[in-house]
């Protein structure tokens, strides 16, 4: 594939989004489906498969798995607690067949990339930086909150999720110019 798959001829690509990111209510939604029309209408990227992650119901035990992976894992809670098993295992057991590239929306399923083989690209639909929105978001928990959240390094890991789908992105697109040329210095060769 050529350096700007957004330039290459019909780009072959698998939507990955939420069902966080599918409800009307949230702000998200109406991005989301403006960024999936704007792709389907571009000439060099043709959507043939979309794949809508369910977020796991958010039990107690949910969160208990989700705080024993990441300290086991070293990643965040946040991510484990949101991610679809089957997303995974799909994407090792043949969901990837016949694209180019997967279009991952929004950073909520960004561990599953991890199973997405080099010689596919990342197209990231970033809804905000991580680093900017969670900051923005602690300083309004109680403080008890934001001691648990400190003590158990969830930021700094959330970020460094976020930094390893920036870095592997081919082409980062973003409704805020300040975070996309943020994202440029992260990774230049991003389109």
């Amino acid at each position: 594939m050529a350096s700007d798959p957004t330039q290459s001829p019909r780009v072959r690509a698998l939507w990955i989004s939420s069902d966080f990111w599918e409800k009307p209510a949230t702000g998200g939604a109406h991005y989301s489906r403006s960024v999936l029309s704007a792709l389907r209408a571009s000439s060099s990227v043709e959507i043939v498969r979309t794949y809508v992650a369910r977020w796991p119901p958010l039990s107690t035990w949910r969160k208990a798995e989700g705080l024993a992976k990441s300290f086991a894992r070293g990643s965040s809670v946040f991510r484990h607690v949101c991610t679809d098993p089957a997303l995974a295992e799909g994407l090792r057991d043949g969901l990837l067949e016949n694209t180019d590239a997967v279009v991952v929306n929004g950073s909520d399923q960004v561990l599953s990339i991890r199973d997405v083989p080099a010689s596919v690209d990342v197209i990231y639909v970033m809804h905000n930086l991580d680093a900017d929105y969670i900051s923005a978001s602690i300083d309004g928990l109680p403080s008890w909150q934001r001691g648990l959240l400190a003590l158990s390094d969830e930021v700094a890991k959330c970020v460094r999720e976020e930094r390893e789908i920036l870095r592997r992105a081919k082409v980062v697109i973003g409704i805020s110019l300040e975070e996309l040329d943020a994202v440029k210095t992260k990774n230049p060769d991003a389109v």
